[in-house]
């Protein structure tokens, strides 16, 4: 008997951070089988009203609400310093007068937020994972990565505070959460560091502003940026859209 076996695609929208920004609504495609966002909503460069912040905050969480699992909200650095301010000293300077209702915001709504998501070898995070982070920090094998990281976050957030020089931490290289491009390429040559790739990942990240959507391949893995300038800026338009 021949059976034909037939893989069905998923297609998915991507969007970077986004600071408070609008143009999403606009860019939306609710069809979508899963629509992404990498994370840091709040903490304008000065040209978002910090009441707008906060409102766009609550339009996204009533978006995760209409379609709960279509829509997955990822932490940013940004964000998980309003989540649990005592583990994650980094506090935004553009939301001082809304630094409250933030806080209660995403106290009162963190289960519709999430460290990591992945489908098949895709994994989308906020800054990317570094290979030491995985096997030495997390000290975990296997590529389940989204599952274990999500449970970790919430098992021990202060883990994720990790941050590299070129972020002004004290360690090597950064967590999911902080994670710099320079830790993944090499800012002279534009060449991967395999040391800190994952084999077989394909990684999509936001969090490092790049001029346009950003792709580097090392052997069978791939890392693309998604936090264009423009994604800084009113009249931001980049989503990536995949098939999976």
């Amino acid at each position: 008997m021949f059976y034909l076996k037939i893989v069905a695609q998923s297609r998915l929208q991507v969007f970077g951070d986004l600071h408070g920004t609008e143009r999403w609504k606009t860019l939306l495609d609710t069809s979508a089988d899963k629509i992404i966002f990498l994370g840091d909503y709040v903490d304008s460069h000065g040209e978002i009203s910090e009441m707008q912040i906060v409102y766009n905050l609550y339009d996204l969480l009533a978006l995760k609400k209409n379609y709960e699992d279509k829509i997955v909200l990822l932490w940013g650095n940004h964000d998980v310093a309003y989540f649990l301010p005592d583990v994650f000293k980094y506090v935004g300077l553009h939301t001082s007068n809304y630094r409250s209702t933030l806080q209660k915001l995403f106290k009162s709504n963190y289960e519709f937020f999430q460290a990591a998501y992945q489908q098949k070898n895709y994994l989308f995070t906020h800054a990317g994972l570094h290979k030491r982070f995985w096997q030495n920090d997390l000290q975990s094998e296997g590529t389940d990565y989204a599952r274990m990281l999500n449970y970790r976050f919430l098992l021990e957030p202060e883990i994720f505070c990790k941050a590299s020089w070129y972020r002004l931490g004290a360690g090597d290289y950064g967590s999911i959460f902080w994670a710099d491009k320079r830790e993944f390429v090499d800012e002279h040559t534009n060449l991967p560091r395999p040391e800190n790739w994952l084999s077989g990942l394909i990684q999509v990240v936001g969090h490092q502003p790049v001029p346009e959507i950003t792709d580097c391949t090392w052997q069978n893995s791939t890392m693309t940026w998604l936090d264009t300038w423009s994604n800084h800026h009113s009249d931001a338009d980049a989503v990536l859209e995949l098939e999976i």
